[in-house]
């Protein structure tokens, strides 16, 4: 008997079951024993997405029967992702500690964690607009706030809308034409035949980290948006404008992974609606695979405005030691250098996004791809 296992009542409980990246979880560890217990260790199980912040992993205490201890840890997430959190490992010393007694209590709860949301004042403007009332001043002339032109009045025109100064001027009514503001259909790509660099600034975190702020952006401003994963499987989410989409988007985003599959899918299998037409295609790619490259090139030549966030941050990629390492380090980034210079001969802005700047400093040096279509028409 003095040699059998105690019957011990775990339970965790979880401050909260979602966060952002940087922000802090407490888990807190009841235990209880039967019987008196003189060495009891209690370790947490720390998911690869978190660190602890403030506690300790494992602590050792002792346990009178039926007396309750609470073990506190703080964990701060540092990476996106779903997770599962309050898993707790107990060990418990017999007498002489000559026996051990270990167990793995299953009280985890799934944790979401998303990405970090930085603020992005403005975006790239799409060079197309649709129908539907949004942000966006159309080229075209109709109802709507932003001035275009003057044209002389017309039976039907309302009054209001009359130019009294111009009328004076040209001894006739004048009426005065203005831009209506109108949403855009934006679809975010994201590559994900290869992740390259770091953990936690890689460029799979950089492409979940960017299309989640993008997306918000563009929602904020009533455009359709939709989302495409690109890699070894083919996953997608419609455009939409619904206040719903967002939560859809982030959702999804958490599950993105680089998937190894032989049985690969062209992007022109995806389904009516996925791509609407004339939408502006911002890709999320380290520019590694020639299959995501060829597919960015086959957009294009459809009609649709691409625009390519390069994710590698090639500071942080260091050639191996040796001379081979730098001869390999060179040729890698004079590859990389001919892939921009065949995109911008094909009119694909490709800028560099590193994650230390922020979104909107990166695309900033977008040019303007409206001026430039209507320059090309």
């Amino acid at each position: 008997l003095a040699t059998a296992a105690p019957v011990l009542a775990v339970e965790a409980v979880v401050s909260k079951d979602r966060c952002l990246e940087g922000d802090e979880i407490e888990v807190e560890i009841q235990l209880r024993s039967d019987r008196r217990v003189d060495e009891v260790e209690i370790g947490v199980v720390v998911p690869s997405g978190f660190r602890i912040a403030r506690g300790a992993k494992r602590t050792i205490t002792s346990l009178p029967a039926g007396a309750l201890r609470t073990m506190r840890v703080r964990l701060r997430a540092v990476r996106w992702g779903s997770y599962r959190l309050g898993n707790v490992a107990v060990r418990v010393g017999g007498p002489g500690r000559f026996v051990l007694f270990e167990e793995l209590f299953d009280r985890a709860v799934p944790i979401k964690v998303f990405p970090a949301f930085e603020q992005v004042s403005r975006g790239v403007l799409p060079p197309v607009t649709q129908l539907f009332a949004g942000d966006h001043v159309a080229r075209a002339a109709g109802e709507g706030i932003e001035f275009a032109d003057v044209r002389p009045f017309a039976p039907g025109d309302r009054v209001r809308r009359i130019n009294w100064k111009v009328s004076s001027r040209r001894g006739a009514l004048s009426v005065n034409l203005h831009h209506p503001e109108r949403n855009a259909d934006v679809v975010l790509l994201l590559d994900t035949f290869a992740d390259v660099g770091p953990p936690g600034c890689s460029s799979l975190d950089l492409a979940v980290r960017g299309a989640a702020v993008l997306a918000r952006h563009y929602l904020g401003r009533k455009d359709r948006v939709g989302l495409v994963s690109f890699g070894g499987l083919l996953h997608w989410l419609s455009a939409s404008h619904a206040r719903t989409q967002i939560y859809r988007i982030v959702d999804y985003l958490l599950e993105v992974d680089v998937q190894l599959s032989y049985a690969w899918k062209d992007i022109q299998v995806l389904p009516r609606g996925t791509l609407p037409p004339l939408a502006l295609v911002i890709a999320f790619s380290p520019l590694e695979d020639e299959r995501a490259l060829n597919a960015l090139v086959d957009l294009r030549s459809r009609g649709f405005p691409v625009i390519v966030v390069d994710t590698v941050a090639e500071e942080l990629m260091a050639p191996m030691p040796g001379g081979p390492g730098a001869v390999a380090h060179h040729a890698w980034r004079l590859a990389r250098e001919g892939v921009h210079f065949r995109f911008a001969t094909l009119g694909i802005p490709v800028v560099g996004w590193s994650g230390r700047e922020s979104l909107q400093a990166a695309l900033a040096a977008v040019p303007m791809l409206g001026r430039r279509e209507r320059a090309g028409r």
